[in-house]
Protein backbone atom coordinates (compact mmCIF):
# COMPACT_ATOMS: atom_id res chain seq x y z
CA UNK A 1 0.00 0.00 0.00
CA UNK A 2 2.89 2.36 0.77
CA UNK A 3 4.14 1.89 -2.79
CA UNK A 4 0.74 2.89 -4.15
CA UNK A 5 0.64 6.00 -1.95
CA UNK A 6 4.33 6.74 -2.66
CA UNK A 7 5.17 7.32 1.01
CA UNK A 8 7.83 5.94 3.31
CA UNK A 9 6.31 3.54 5.83
CA UNK A 10 8.04 1.21 8.23
CA UNK A 11 7.26 -2.51 8.04
CA UNK A 12 5.19 -2.56 11.23
CA UNK A 13 2.95 0.30 10.12
CA UNK A 14 2.58 -1.25 6.67
CA UNK A 15 1.54 -4.56 8.21
CA UNK A 16 -0.97 -2.79 10.47
CA UNK A 17 -2.47 -0.95 7.49
CA UNK A 18 -2.76 -4.19 5.52
CA UNK A 19 -4.44 -5.95 8.44
CA UNK A 20 -6.88 -3.06 8.87
CA UNK A 21 -7.75 -3.12 5.18
CA UNK A 22 -8.27 -6.88 5.21
CA UNK A 23 -10.47 -6.71 8.32
CA UNK A 24 -12.75 -4.11 6.74
CA UNK A 25 -12.76 -5.84 3.36
CA UNK A 26 -13.67 -9.22 4.90
CA UNK A 27 -16.69 -7.74 6.68
CA UNK A 28 -18.14 -5.22 4.23
CA UNK A 29 -15.78 -4.41 1.36
CA UNK A 30 -16.18 -7.66 -0.50
CA UNK A 31 -19.92 -7.11 -0.77
CA UNK A 32 -19.60 -3.57 -2.14
CA UNK A 33 -19.84 -4.85 -5.69
CA UNK A 34 -22.54 -5.44 -8.24
CA UNK A 35 -23.00 -8.03 -10.95
CA UNK A 36 -23.12 -6.67 -14.48
CA UNK A 37 -26.18 -7.30 -16.62
CA UNK A 38 -26.56 -10.79 -18.11
CA UNK A 39 -23.59 -12.28 -16.23
CA UNK A 40 -25.52 -15.02 -14.41
CA UNK A 41 -27.57 -16.00 -17.46
CA UNK A 42 -24.49 -16.05 -19.70
CA UNK A 43 -22.48 -18.15 -17.24
CA UNK A 44 -25.40 -20.54 -16.93
CA UNK A 45 -25.69 -20.86 -20.73
CA UNK A 46 -21.96 -21.52 -21.12
CA UNK A 47 -22.07 -24.12 -18.35
CA UNK A 48 -25.10 -25.81 -19.96
CA UNK A 49 -23.19 -25.95 -23.25
CA UNK A 50 -20.55 -28.01 -21.45
CA UNK A 51 -17.85 -25.40 -20.89
CA UNK A 52 -15.74 -25.63 -17.75
CA UNK A 53 -15.48 -22.14 -16.30
CA UNK A 54 -12.64 -21.07 -14.02
CA UNK A 55 -12.18 -17.78 -12.23
CA UNK A 56 -8.67 -16.32 -12.32
CA UNK A 57 -8.48 -13.22 -10.14
CA UNK A 58 -5.70 -11.33 -8.41
CA UNK A 59 -8.02 -11.00 -5.40
CA UNK A 60 -7.24 -13.39 -2.58
CA UNK A 61 -8.97 -16.68 -3.35
CA UNK A 62 -10.80 -16.76 -0.02
CA UNK A 63 -12.48 -13.43 -0.81
CA UNK A 64 -13.18 -14.29 -4.44
CA UNK A 65 -15.12 -17.38 -3.43
CA UNK A 66 -17.12 -15.43 -0.85
CA UNK A 67 -18.01 -12.79 -3.44
CA UNK A 68 -19.14 -15.44 -5.93
CA UNK A 69 -21.21 -17.16 -3.23
CA UNK A 70 -22.78 -13.87 -2.12
CA UNK A 71 -23.92 -13.11 -5.67
CA UNK A 72 -24.95 -16.74 -6.31
CA UNK A 73 -22.37 -17.20 -9.09
CA UNK A 74 -20.05 -19.84 -7.60
CA UNK A 75 -22.34 -22.59 -8.90
CA UNK A 76 -21.30 -21.80 -12.49
CA UNK A 77 -17.56 -22.22 -11.94
CA UNK A 78 -15.64 -25.46 -11.93
CA UNK A 79 -13.23 -23.73 -9.56
CA UNK A 80 -12.39 -20.20 -8.45
CA UNK A 81 -8.68 -19.38 -8.30
CA UNK A 82 -7.10 -16.31 -6.79
CA UNK A 83 -3.99 -15.12 -5.06
CA UNK A 84 -2.96 -16.18 -1.58
CA UNK A 85 -2.97 -13.82 1.39
CA UNK A 86 0.83 -14.15 1.56
CA UNK A 87 1.13 -12.60 -1.91
CA UNK A 88 1.56 -15.79 -3.93
CA UNK A 89 0.05 -15.77 -7.43
CA UNK A 90 -0.81 -12.06 -7.54
CA UNK A 91 0.81 -11.94 -10.98
CA UNK A 92 -1.91 -12.87 -13.48
CA UNK A 93 0.47 -14.78 -15.77
CA UNK A 94 1.72 -16.90 -12.87
CA UNK A 95 -1.85 -17.51 -11.68
CA UNK A 96 -2.97 -18.64 -15.13
CA UNK A 97 0.08 -20.91 -15.48
CA UNK A 98 -0.80 -22.42 -12.09
CA UNK A 99 -4.40 -23.06 -13.17
CA UNK A 100 -3.35 -24.62 -16.48
CA UNK A 101 -0.99 -27.00 -14.69
CA UNK A 102 -3.31 -27.85 -11.79
CA UNK A 103 -6.34 -28.46 -14.03
CA UNK A 104 -4.31 -30.06 -16.85
CA UNK A 105 -5.79 -27.63 -19.39
CA UNK A 106 -4.63 -27.13 -22.98
CA UNK A 107 -4.11 -23.38 -23.56
CA UNK A 108 -5.31 -23.80 -27.16
CA UNK A 109 -8.71 -24.84 -25.78
CA UNK A 110 -8.99 -21.94 -23.33
CA UNK A 111 -10.12 -18.33 -23.56
CA UNK A 112 -9.51 -15.62 -20.98
CA UNK A 113 -12.19 -12.98 -20.53
CA UNK A 114 -11.04 -9.90 -18.64
CA UNK A 115 -11.31 -6.18 -18.13
CA UNK A 116 -7.65 -5.23 -17.56
CA UNK A 117 -4.40 -5.43 -19.46
CA UNK A 118 -3.08 -7.82 -16.79
CA UNK A 119 -5.72 -10.32 -17.88
CA UNK A 120 -4.76 -9.97 -21.54
CA UNK A 121 -0.99 -10.09 -20.99
CA UNK A 122 -1.23 -12.91 -18.44
CA UNK A 123 -3.30 -15.07 -20.78
CA UNK A 124 -1.15 -14.28 -23.82
CA UNK A 125 2.02 -15.23 -21.91
CA UNK A 126 0.44 -18.67 -21.46
CA UNK A 127 -0.70 -19.09 -25.08
CA UNK A 128 -4.37 -18.33 -24.39
CA UNK A 129 -6.64 -16.22 -26.62
CA UNK A 130 -8.32 -13.27 -24.95
CA UNK A 131 -11.60 -11.39 -25.01
CA UNK A 132 -11.76 -8.01 -23.29
CA UNK A 133 -14.94 -6.54 -21.88
CA UNK A 134 -15.49 -2.84 -22.56
CA UNK A 135 -16.69 -2.17 -19.02
CA UNK A 136 -15.07 -2.71 -15.66
CA UNK A 137 -11.80 -1.22 -14.48
CA UNK A 138 -9.77 -1.09 -17.69
CA UNK A 139 -9.91 2.03 -19.84
CA UNK A 140 -10.45 1.95 -23.59
CA UNK A 141 -6.84 3.05 -24.12
CA UNK A 142 -5.52 0.32 -21.81
CA UNK A 143 -7.48 -2.41 -23.57
CA UNK A 144 -6.64 -1.10 -27.05
CA UNK A 145 -2.94 -1.12 -26.16
CA UNK A 146 -3.20 -4.67 -24.76
CA UNK A 147 -4.61 -5.94 -28.09
CA UNK A 148 -7.02 -8.69 -27.07
CA UNK A 149 -8.20 -11.05 -29.80
CA UNK A 150 -11.74 -9.64 -29.42
CA UNK A 151 -13.71 -7.10 -27.40
CA UNK A 152 -17.31 -7.20 -26.23
CA UNK A 153 -19.65 -4.46 -25.03
CA UNK A 154 -21.76 -6.64 -22.75
CA UNK A 155 -21.17 -10.01 -21.16
CA UNK A 156 -23.86 -11.82 -23.13
CA UNK A 157 -21.91 -10.95 -26.30
CA UNK A 158 -19.63 -13.84 -25.30
CA UNK A 159 -22.25 -16.25 -26.60
CA UNK A 160 -21.54 -15.21 -30.20
CA UNK A 161 -18.13 -16.89 -29.86
CA UNK A 162 -19.29 -20.16 -28.29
Amino acid sequence: MAKILNVAVDDVLAEQALMGYRERFAVTGLYENHVFEDVAATLQTLQQKGFHLYLATAKPQIYAKQILEHFDLLQYFTYAYGSELNGERTNKGELIAYILKKEKLDPAECVMVGDREHDIFGARSNGIDTIAVDYGYGSDAELTQAKPKARIAKFSDLLQFF
